[in-house]
């Protein structure tokens, strides 16, 4: 699975911005450290899609019920992470219910940090 597009494109405006650093100021910091930091950011979204969920860690994040996601399953409209052994859905493969966001349950520091960087660089309020 790739980064989601958003992901690839922050993290080209991050090495587009050390490029800018590095010519402006060779000794800056951030023009070593931002594009280490947008390869970091592209391998961490791509390993979060493929993480793959339970059935009720996957009820969380869809919105869906876990009885209807079984139901989805058994009717092969979503895969398995494996064809053995109990449900596990992949991350990128889950369907969103409509009005839920993706994540939402999704409290950790790390990825309320994230969200806060990616609405600064797209100019967004925090």
């Amino acid at each position: 699975m790739r980064a989601p597009a958003w992901v690839n494109e922050l993290a080209e405006r991050w090495r587009d911005d050390a490029r800018r650093r590095a010519m402006l100021w060779p000794a800056d910091p951030l023009a070593a450290v931002l594009p280490r930091l947008a390869d970091e950011l592209e391998a961490e979204a791509q390993q979060f899609g493929t993480t793959s969920l339970t059935i009720r860690q996957a009820a969380e994040e869809s919105g869906y019920s876990e009885a209807h996601l079984r139901e989805m399953v058994r009717e092969g409209k979503l895969p398995l992470a494996a064809p053995e052994g109990p449900y596990r859905i992949r991350r990128e493969n889950l369907p969103l219910k409509p009005g839920t966001r993706r994540g939402a349950t999704e409290t950790s520091t790390a990825a309320q940090e994230l969200r806060r960087a990616v609405r600064h660089s797209r100019n967004e309020p925090d």
